[in-house]
């Protein structure tokens, strides 16, 4: 029996419950919650809430929860997660509304990082963060303008957006083309034209790089083209084999809803990685692959 086979066999064995597997990813996640980066934490910290772990998220942040509220981007973070987590909705939408703020506020340098947090959050936004957005969308560039306007939809994409989204793929700058890919991502739309655009896009990568890597990950996260599914997880997997850490933790996302209990194998090693996202993103495909069995 060859030794891939043997590990397979004894995956297969204890996904059923908590496993040593298991136990290993979420020991990994909670020490990237614990010594990461502020961004670090928050991936790691966005992979354990979905897996029963909102409990181990709050007590990290909570005594924290002031201790960044005038450093840009990571003040964005830390309310984040306790949007999340926090004990109440009540308090809950303190957080969001401290994220709300700093997205009605112009040339903050997180203003971006706020309004893609609220939609992240699916947070409703209040009339006059509506107009504030679409005030923000009409001058600002394309890239920001995305986030601006995702802040605003955070549900669901509007029809009446789709014109605006397939010509920002068609036609938009890199950056743009990324941040309207991730979006689509969260968005999940059904809009057939939108989809196509989408391929269109994912299809016209052909170097692995960031933005191609974002673009294709969507797309086969949302199967925007059955028939082109099998070459952009080729090309996502290339990506991962590259072994930077952002571009592995963008790439499995694209896998995510595909992982079997047969993929776990390969990202063991990852779990070993000197990079804390490569680290998260190795756990999060053993915890999502488990659950498949």
């Amino acid at each position: 029996m060859s030794f891939s086979r043997l590990i397979l066999l004894l995956i297969s064995a204890t996904l059923s419950t908590a496993s040593p597997l298991t136990e290993r990813a979420i020991a990994t996640l909670t020490e990237v919650l614990k010594t990461g980066t502020p961004v670090d934490q928050i991936h790691a910290a966005e992979v354990l809430i979905p897996f029963g772990h909102s409990r181990t998220v709050w007590e990290h942040y909570y005594p924290i929860r002031f201790d960044q509220d005038e450093t840009p981007i990571f003040r964005i973070t830390n309310w984040r997660a306790l949007a999340r987590v926090d004990r109440t909705p009540q308090a809950r939408q303190i957080w969001i509304n401290k994220i709300f703020e700093i997205a009605l506020t112009p040339d903050l340098p997180d203003r971006v990082h706020a309004a893609e947090s609220a939609a992240k959050l699916k947070a409703p936004p209040p009339p006059h963060v509506v107009a504030s957005m679409e005030g923000w969308a009409a001058d600002a560039p394309d890239k920001d303008a995305a986030f601006a306007l995702w802040c605003n939809w955070s549900h669901d994409l509007p029809p009446e957006a789709s014109p605006l989204i397939i010509n920002w793929l068609y036609n938009g700058d890199g950056d743009t083309r990324l941040r309207v890919a991730y979006m689509l991502a969260r968005l999940k739309p059904t809009d057939p034209a939108v989809l196509a655009a989408l391929a269109a896009a994912a299809n016209a990568a052909e170097e692995v790089n960031l933005v191609n890597t974002v673009v294709v990950a969507a797309a086969h996260f949302l199967q925007a083209s059955t028939a082109d599914m099998p070459k952009w997880r080729k090309f996502l997997e290339a990506s991962i084999a590259t072994n930077d850490p952002l571009f592995i933790f963008h790439s499995v996302q694209g896998i995510m809803p595909y992982y079997q209990p047969g993929d776990i194998p390969d990202y063991l090693p990852l779990l070993d990685h000197p990079a804390a996202d490569a680290r998260t993103s190795a756990a999060w495909v053993i915890l999502a692959a488990s659950e498949r069995t």
